[in-house]
C-alpha cells in the first residue's frame, strides 16, 4: 500500500494526475472507505477538472470520514467548478453546521453568499 501511496503523490508532483489517478484506484479498490485515498482522490478529481466525480468522492468521504468538514471548502469549489452556485452556497451552509465553531468556515459562508448576491 505504501509504494502505491507513494507512487500517486510522486506522479501528481510530476504533474501526472491522470497517473497519479490510476495508482490511487488500486488502493481504492482494497480499501473504498479510506478517507486518506477519498481526499486525494477527490483532489485528483480537481486536478483534472471533473468536478462532477470530484464531488461525488467528497460526498463518500463526508459520509465515512472522522472529521467531514475537512471535505470543506473543496466541495463547494467543485459545485462552483460545475457553475452550480446554489449548491455551493448550501455546500458552505452544511459544512459551517458540521463544525460552527471553525472562522473558516464561515469566511467560505459569508464569502458565498455575497457571491450570491453580486
Amino acid at each position: 500500500a505504501r509504494v502505491l501511496w507513494d507512487r500517486s503523490a510522486e506522479l501528481r508532483s510530476a504533474g501526472d494526475a491522470r497517473g497519479a489517478l490510476a495508482a490511487l484506484m488500486q488502493l481504492i479498490r482494497s480499501n473504498p472507505d479510506n478517507h486518506d485515498y477519498l481526499s486525494r482522490q477527490a483532489q485528483l478529481y480537481h486536478d483534472l477538472r471533473e468536478f462532477k466525480q470530484e464531488i461525488a468522492v467528497w460526498e463518500l468521504f463526508m459520509s465515512v470520514a472522522p472529521f467531514p468538514a475537512e471535505a470543506c471548502p473543496d466541495l463547494a469549489n467543485a459545485y462552483e467548478g460545475l457553475g452550480l452556485p446554489d449548491k455551493a452556497l448550501q455546500s458552505h451552509q452544511r459544512c459551517l453546521s458540521l463544525d460552527p465553531s471553525k472562522p473558516d468556515l464561515k469566511f467560505y459562508l459569508a464569502r458565498a453568499y455575497e457571491s450570491a448576491t453580486a
